[in-house]
């Protein structure tokens, strides 16, 4: 999911020849989001623009990625800051500290950027829906791709929701007919 929101962020920034700061606690995640940033400056006409470290590997535990982010954010200016993934309570502080340094731009002329994110994880979306600005809730967190306009995600989604059809409906006819006496 965080993959696909990296790639179209990346093919829009390249586009207009932004820079991007992402961060990661996944090592595979990390090589991935380098070949798709890559492969963005490169379609965008701009590859001279890929560094290779636009994209850092924060540490595979939730807290010390939690401290990499927040510190990253600290030492880059933003303009805006997307959390997508299975964040826990660590993704309240990286909103929060990033939240709170952002607001410091609201003393100064610099804009204030947005903060739009989501977690697949129920007990941290509702803290992190009061530190973001724009959230994405529930099933909407695995369903990006699709607002995205991949129609791969498009077509998963409708099977997803076809099977989700066919057990309810199953379950229901299974109640009636057992009620109705047809199983023991």
């Amino acid at each position: 999911m965080a993959n696909i929101v990296l790639d179209y962020v990346s093919r829009q920034a390249s586009d207009a020849n932004l820079s991007i700061l992402g961060t990661t606690s996944s090592p595979t995640l990390l090589a991935t989001a380098q070949g798709t940033l890559q492969e963005a400056r490169r379609t965008a006409g701009y590859p001279e623009r890929y560094s290779g470290s636009e994209l850092l590997f924060g540490g595979p535990d939730p807290l010390a990625y939690a401290v990499h982010a927040s510190d990253t954010m600290r030492q880059q200016p933003l303009q805006g800051n997307i959390l997508l993934g299975h964040l826990g309570i660590e993704g309240l502080w990286i909103a929060e500290v990033a939240a709170n340094d952002m607001s410091l731009g609201a003393t100064t002329d610099k804009p204030i950027p947005t903060q739009i994110g989501g977690t697949s994880d129920p007990s941290a979306a509702a803290l992190m829906h009061l530190a973001l600005d724009h959230s994405v809730v529930g099933e909407e967190v695995f369903a990006a791709g699709a607002y995205l306009g991949h129609a791969s995600h498009l077509g998963s989604l409708a099977t997803q929701d076809l099977t989700r059809i066919v057990v309810i409906l199953s379950v229901v006819v299974g109640v009636i007919m057992t009620t109705l006496g047809y199983w023991s």
